[in-house]
């Protein structure tokens, strides 16, 4: 590239400062956004050239892997947040490959360590390893490996099916609520909702089992956000969509296309829930795709409501699992179609949640007959997040399932056992 490291880094902070606004010299900022469209487009190259790499030496695992070069309103908004300068970027340039479960992703690690160490023009920059804890702050989960390839860095993102149904979830539920939830914005019960659901689908994925507190907890966690997320405008809206049609006229249109990478560029109109524009991009030359995206991208202002992303997959099917959120696919967060372990099982006593988990945890601290505990241990150190807990305990007394044997204690009412076990969860 013919500018150098310092006026990149200052046409990324004119942009930046400017954004949305436009509150600086219009001809001083058209040039700063031109420089960094010319800055970003450098990228293409690279990561079109190394995602086919790794499609053909990756090829003999099961696996979906697809390109994204970065979308200008996120660039835009990660200077902005995070107050790093353009060329400290290293994720202008994105690979997705998704596997089957965590153990595969690790097995990819590996071999696409193996290709880079094999490999002298690519160097390894760093790995960022979210899947265990998960990031603190939303509970996101993946294996990122940063590389440097041709001078530019590209993150190479590893999920497990899993992994990438919990984050698609989060990229709808973002638009229907307003909110970003992947940048934890929003409110807290949202939030905990979606990182209490990655910790426990982190736990299946790992082949752990989810004990019946922890579906309690999810469950009321997901009645509580539900409540939350329904109060947008465009919660309905959303949830109902499903544009499986589009994908029919895409694959058409790639038919005759023999190509290892197939390059869209996708515009959807979150304001309806519609694709508005697919196109395929047959000329695989950089400064083609790029002045298209630009173009389409001043055309369809993500400030009104518009998304236009470039995307490189060598199949329309393949974009299908790696950006599943457009399509209405895979997006739900019914437990029982995410996973069966963490639903709830369908009882004809519809308990509460709440009373559930009361009954749950006194049956694991096997609290039966004359094993009592006091409520006051029960409110501060087991359940201390259920909510008018008192009330909830005088219904389960009334209703039969607890005892009382004096003031300030309960226990499981033993001679209806069989009947508590019956309506909790295994």
């Amino acid at each position: 590239m013919k500018y150098g490291k310092s006026r990149i880094d200052r046409a990324g902070k004119i942009v930046s400062s400017c954004f949305p606004e436009h509150d600086c010299d219009e001809i001083v900022y058209l040039e700063a956004e031109e420089l960094l469209d010319e800055y970003r487009k450098t990228h293409l190259e690279p990561l079109a050239t190394l995602t086919v790499n790794l499609q053909n030496y990756l090829e003999y695992e099961p696996f979906y892997i697809a390109y994204r070069l970065k979308r200008k309103p996120q660039i835009i908004k990660k200077l902005k947040r995070f107050t790093v300068r353009l060329t400290q970027l290293q994720d202008i340039a994105g690979v997705r490959i998704i596997v089957d479960d965590n153990k595969k992703v690790n097995i990819i690690r590996d071999s696409i360590l193996n290709y880079i160490h094999h490999n002298h023009d690519i160097i390894k920059v760093k790995e960022n390893d979210y899947r265990e804890a998960g990031r603190h702050d939303t509970g996101y989960r993946a294996l990122h490996i940063i590389v440097k390839y041709k001078n530019k860095y590209i993150e190479i993102q590893l999920r497990s099916k899993v992994q990438h149904a919990w984050a698609e979830i989060v990229e709808r539920l973002s638009i229907s609520y307003g909110y970003a939830l992947k940048e934890a914005e929003g409110d807290p019960i949202v939030i905990q909702y979606l990182k209490e659901l990655s910790r426990l689908l982190y736990a299946v994925d790992m082949g752990r089992k989810v004990v019946p507190e922890d579906k309690l907890y999810l469950q009321q966690l997901k009645d509580s956000a539900d409540k939350i997320l329904k109060q947008s405008d465009n919660y309905k809206k959303y949830a109902s969509i499903h544009s499986t049609g589009i994908l029919r006229i895409m694959a058409e249109q790639e038919k005759s296309k023999k190509t290892d990478i197939n390059n869209w560029i996708i515009v959807y109109d979150w304001n309806n829930g519609v694709f508005v524009d697919w196109r395929h991009i047959s000329v695989p030359k950089p400064e083609v795709m790029i002045d298209q995206y630009t173009d389409m991208e001043s055309q369809y202002p993500a400030d009104t409501g518009y998304e236009v992303v470039l995307i490189g997959a060598s199949s329309v099917s393949v974009i299908q699992q790696t950006h599943s959120h457009y399509f209405g696919i895979g997006a739900v967060d019914d437990l029982r179609i995410l996973d069966p372990s963490l639903a709830l099982p369908t009882s004809e006593h519809n308990l509460p949640n709440e009373q559930l988990m009361i009954l749950a945890v006194l049956r694991k601290k096997k609290y039966w007959g004359k094993h009592a505990v006091k409520i006051d241990t029960l409110k501060n150190h087991y359940i201390p997040d259920v909510h008018m807990l008192e009330a909830h305990i005088e219904e389960l007394v009334r209703k039969g399932y607890l005892i009382k044997p004096r003031r300030g204690v309960i226990t499981l009412n033993i001679r209806n056992r069989k009947y508590i076990e019956d309506i909790l969860p295994s």
